[in-house]
């Protein structure tokens, strides 16, 4: 039973002098019991079995620190390469507080409390793994949002934002720098919000335009309207046409009928 309990903690790697003085009386104790076919009981296998039961003991008490200890090193390794990979960004908490339970285990190892401080590892890897899993679900969702700010500030130029609203189209441009700014950072939360602005904003603009569109639609109706007015009337509209062409870019056809 005490070499299994060493095994637990690696003792044949950690502390290997011991443990193989462990294994070499247990097996000196079961061989005694066959070759001598005596029970279990008979001094010799009795003997063994006790220096068997004691190098076990003392190599378990020998790894357990450097197990524990190593375990608690792969843990770090792992909140490193989480660093490197904008998890810190991306799920801030989460990354927090698989720093602070890690940090108890270290703590909870130079007490000798074994037993917690490798539970404390082991739930550092796990709120790790669901820091990892928050940041791929954001990141599909921020995925899901580009892909439609990029649909709808689309329309809005092929619109003419640009000369229909210049004011909004320039600060929806700037928005969307600040947002790219954050989204390159991992800060996935932030960015996420940031394009659901964007496309709250891009949302607005478009209406905006076809407010306007539908504005200078009437107007221009109505021009039509006094011009034909004029003409009925025999009076020059030359100058009104002149007027239109400036407004709206581009010649009335007939003349204005």
């Amino acid at each position: 039973q005490s070499i299994e309990k060493a095994k637990t903690v690696e003792a044949a790697v950690y502390a290997p002098d011991p443990f193989s003085m462990a294994e070499l009386n247990f097996d000196e104790g079961q061989l005694s019991i066959v070759e001598k076919k005596k029970s279990p009981k008979n001094k010799d296998a009795k003997k063994a079995f006790v220096k068997a039961d004691t190098e076990a003991k003392k190599a378990y008490n020998s790894a357990v620190g450097l197990y524990i200890e190593a375990i608690l090193r792969v843990t770090a390794e792992e909140i490193e390469v989480a660093r490197v990979d904008k998890i810190s960004n991306a799920s801030p908490d989460l990354f927090s507080q698989a720093e602070v339970e890690n940090k108890d285990a270290e703590n909870l190892l130079a007490d000798k409390n074994y037993d917690m401080a490798m539970a404390n590892s082991y739930m550092s890897r796990e709120t790790l793994l669901k820091a990892r899993a928050a940041a791929a679900a954001m990141l599909l969702e921020l995925e899901r949002l580009l892909a439609e700010y990029s649909r709808l500030r689309g329309l809005a130029i092929s619109q003419k934002a640009v000369n229909a609203v210049p004011d909004l189209f320039a600060e929806t441009e700037a928005a969307k720098f600040e947002a790219e700014d954050v989204a390159s950072e991992f800060r996935l939360q932030e960015a996420i919000a940031a394009y659901i602005n964007l496309i709250s904003d891009t949302e607005f603009m478009i209406e905006r335009i076809e407010e306007k569109r539908l504005l200078a639609r009437e107007e221009l109706l109505t021009a039509e309207e006094t011009i034909r007015e004029l003409k009925r009337k025999n009076k020059d509209v030359s100058q009104q046409i002149n007027e239109l062409n400036k407004q709206y870019q581009s010649p009335l056809p007939n003349g204005g009928n």
